[in-house]
Parts: structure tokens; sequence; C-alpha cells
């Protein structure tokens, strides 16, 4: 980990993890997190890389519009539901409000704000604090969050870095979390990212209220290259691993953003936007070897996929197709949304089934960028030297066989197809009496 800070307050690693202890690292597949500090002599890599993080935002979502009071509202399906409903609902209600104003206040106590070193299973990235009390159940008089603390967030790293560096005065000054990998050819993921990050400008312009997180890589070599990190986030495998009080994503978003107030029905509606979106992606991309350290979460709810190592016509274990569901939903995606049979279920299928008629309506798009990227990469191991067999599969996965109607019936088909399926759950047990991915 690499800091300007000379300080001594044990604040030195990205979103305030402690850096760990300097030590020599040989091998094969190194990767190495630093951060870089940008003044007007930087290269195109980081412009590139900065463009991407300002678009990340909310891909697709309604703009937050001011309300009477002067706070910020955003709702996803406003003709539906309102807010007297929303109290009154068990799971909360769709009608999702942002207070840019009280972001800062829960900073500390959201489990998102970490940068996930995906390769790197026992780099930890929460801080324990030594003096923590007992934790109690949310609703008790002496509640208190779970004993997962962060230091503090990317943003305020960036300021405090800002204020100590020499650069700090320029205005063209921003910090960047990247990833320097070798031994490992990125050209296949970098492919993905080219197409996942088509997709998500796609839907943006069609005003689709779904998500996705478009992240820089750059493939320097066919044996290394740059990965931009994304700040603020956590892997489900991280969290298992080192939240003690973990049951389930759901217990674990009533715990942090509390039951009830704005902030956990915003981060619920951020889920269910993220899901819909990262499904149908995965789907279509074929995206396989979903495991929990490959899925991350950040400070805001959103769900988040990283390591395109394995898709189109590769998959793990030599190729076998294990994971032949649609989509990776999991028992404890559809806990959080409320159970198959909640509004918010319902409103999940009618995000994805928007995603997917969107994405189908610009299809010839996407395949001809499928098409200009294989010229010169047929041997990458999405193809598996039948590149035209990968983009004929993919052109068959839009349906455009089927009307608007049919394909409604179509996506409802892959979410049943995806809930809870077998090979799914038996993938991720693998991942943890195997690998070690909880």
């Amino acid at each position: 980990w690499r800091d300007n800070d000379d300080d001594d307050d044990n604040n030195d690693g990205i979103n305030g993890v402690d850096p760990p202890p300097k030590r020599k690292i040989s091998g094969d597949g190194i990767m190495t997190p630093m951060l870089l500090e940008k003044g007007d002599n930087s290269d195109a890599l980081a412009d590139q890389s900065h463009q991407s993080r300002v678009s990340m935002g909310q891909w697709g979502s309604p703009s937050p519009v001011a309300s009477p009071n002067g706070s910020r509202r955003r709702r996803i399906f406003p003709d539906r539901y309102n807010r007297d409903q929303r109290r009154n609902d068990e799971y909360g209600g769709f009608d999702s409000h942002h207070h840019e104003n009280d972001n800062a206040r829960i900073m500390d106590s959201l489990i998102a704000n970490n940068m996930d070193d995906r390769h790197a299973i026992a780099t930890h990235e929460l801080a324990y604090g030594s003096n923590q009390k007992q934790y109690q159940p949310l609703g008790t008089p002496t509640s208190r969050p779970p004993p997962v603390v962060f230091k503090e967030s990317w943003e305020a790293k960036q300021e405090r870095l800002r204020s100590k560096s020499v650069f700090g005065s320029d205005p063209s000054w921003r910090l960047m979390p990247i990833l320097i990998k070798s031994n490992d050819d990125l050209r296949q993921e970098q492919l993905a990212s080219q197409l996942i990050y088509r997709m998500a400008t796609i839907l943006a312009k069609e005003k689709i209220p779904v998500w996705l997180c478009p992240y820089e890589i750059v493939a320097l070599t066919d044996r290394g290259g740059i990965i931009e990190a994304i700040p603020d986030t956590i892997s489900i495998d991280s969290l298992k691993r080192n939240d003690p009080n973990f049951t389930s994503l759901g217990q674990f978003f009533y715990d942090h953003f509390g039951e009830g107030t704005d902030e956990y029905v915003d981060a619920k509606a951020n889920f269910i936007e993220s899901l819909a979106g990262y499904s149908m992606v995965c789907f279509l991309l074929q995206i396989k070897d979903r495991h929990n350290g490959n899925i991350l979460l950040d400070n805001r709810g959103h769900l988040i996929h990283i390591d395109f190592g394995f898709f189109f016509l590769s998959s793990p274990g030599k190729n076998t197709g294990f994971e032949s569901a649609p989509f990776k939903l999991t028992r404890d995606f559809v806990d959080l949304m409320g159970g198959p049979t909640s509004h918010h279920f319902r409103a999940f299928r009618e995000l994805c089934a928007r995603t997917f008629l969107c994405l189908r309506r610009h299809c010839y798009e996407i395949t001809l960028l499928v098409e200009m990227l294989m010229v010169g990469n047929e041997d990458l191991n999405c193809f598996r030297g039948r590149p035209q067999d990968a983009v004929r599969e993919l052109r068959e996965r839009f349906r455009l066989d089927l009307n608007d109607r049919a394909c409604h019936e179509y996506v409802n088909a892959l979410v049943d197809e995806s809930i809870e399926n077998w090979r799914t759950r038996w993938y991720d047990r693998y991942q943890r009496f195997c690998v070690g991915v909880l």
C-alpha cells in the first residue's frame, strides 16, 4: 500500500484499512494495490479512470428531484407506492429518499467503505475497535451498531491526503485506487469491462432505473496490466469472514441502516436496482465463477460483480459448465427483497424485464462491438477458438424471435430458474469447503 501520509494514525490503507506489513512476495499472479496521486502531468489512464468514476453514479436511475422541504428525493415507482404505505410495510417500500447532508453521519458505521482485494483472501478489510461494547439487537435501549468500524470513507481520505500533498492546490488533483496485476492476461477482462460499460451507457440513455458500475481495465501486455479498484466496497466473502454477527444480508442491512429509516429503504432499493442490472448482464454475457469473493457491496447497498475471467464459452473446471443457472439469485438475495411473493421481488422482475428489452433493442450494437474486439483476439479463453460461435450464441440469447410480451414471460422464466438453483448452491459449497470462500 502506497500512501503520501507520514503520520502514524494507522489510517494509511485504502478506506481506513491498516496496511499489511512489508514483505517480499514471490510467485505468480502478484497483485499490488496502490494509490495514485494525479497532477497535471498524469497519463491518459488516469483521465479515463476518472471519467469512469465520475460517471459511475446511478447508472440509468432517475435523477433525484428537490422535495418541498429542501431534501433530495428519488422514487423508483412513484405511481405505485407512497410514503405512508412504506412506513406500514414490513419490508419498507420503494419510495427511496436521498438525504445528502445526512450521509456523513452514517459513514463510519457502514460496512461497505472498503475496497476488496479480491485476490488476497487473507487481507483484513475491516478494522475492529478494541474498546467496542457488546452488540445488542436493534431496538433495545442500548442498541449499538455491530463491531465493524470504518476509520474513514474514500472521500474523507482524499481530502485528508490532499491537504498534506504538495500538489493538493492543483485543480486537477485527485486520488485513484488501482491494482497492478502480473502474470495474468487481462485482455479478456478488458473486453468484458468494455461490454458492461457499453450496456451501462445504453441503459442510462434509455433511463432504465437500474445500476451498473463499470470500471477501467488496461491490459498492458498479455501478462499484466492495471485494474481500477472500486473504493467503499467489500466482498460478501469478506463481510461474512470479518463480521462476527453476520447471519444474512437481510439482517446486515437491518443492523447497519436501521429498519424503517430512509437509509434502510434507500439501501434496499439500491440493492434491487443493481441486482436486476447485473443479473441481465451476467445472463447475456454468460459470466461465470460467481462466488461470494467476486460479488461486492458498496456503502449505499449496491451489489457489484467483478472478476470476469470466465464468460461467453468458458467456465471454471476446464469448461465443464457446472454453473448453468442464468444468473446468481440466492435465497439470501431473495430474502433481502422480502421473499418471492413480495412487491419488492415483483419490482425486481419488472426491472429485469425492462433491462432485457432495452438491451435487446440495441442487440446489433452490442454484438458488433464483440465482433470488432474479437479480431486479433481469437485466442482468448472466452472464445475457446470459436469466436463466431460466441457471437452467434450471444445473439440467440437476445431472443429476437419473440415479441415484447413473450420476452416478459421469457425473463420471468429465467428468474424462476435462477432462484435458489441447486447448481448455484453447490458451487458456493464447493468454494466454501475446497477454496475457503464463504
